[in-house]
């Protein structure tokens, strides 16, 4: 796991059940601010970004990008907790 998302889920897995909230490609963690809100303090909110994103950069270019490189990201985070995560996802928007 790399060091951003070591700090993710060291900040994220001090306090409750993890909602981990995957945004789809070529979209941002921006669009969970609204359920995160919801959930306020009573679960720890985790947005992994995308490489791509601004927050993330891109993809290192060392082979072909794969989606199970991209996966690596949210996996470790999933990893991390020691536990059990809610898991949320969407469908792009078309």
């Amino acid at each position: 796991m790399n060091d951003m998302n070591s700090t993710i889920a060291s900040q994220a897995f001090s306090s409750a059940t993890p909602v981990i909230a995957l945004h789809c490609s070529g979209s941002g963690a921006a669009q969970w601010r609204k359920l995160g809100e919801a959930l306020g303090s009573r679960h720890a909110f985790v947005v992994p970004e995308h490489y791509g994103c601004d927050s993330t950069g891109p993809w290192s270019g060392e082979r072909a990008f794969t989606l199970a490189d991209e996966a690596a990201r949210t996996i470790g985070i999933i990893d991390a907790s020691r536990g059990k995560v809610h898991l949320v996802g969407h469908p792009p928007m078309a």
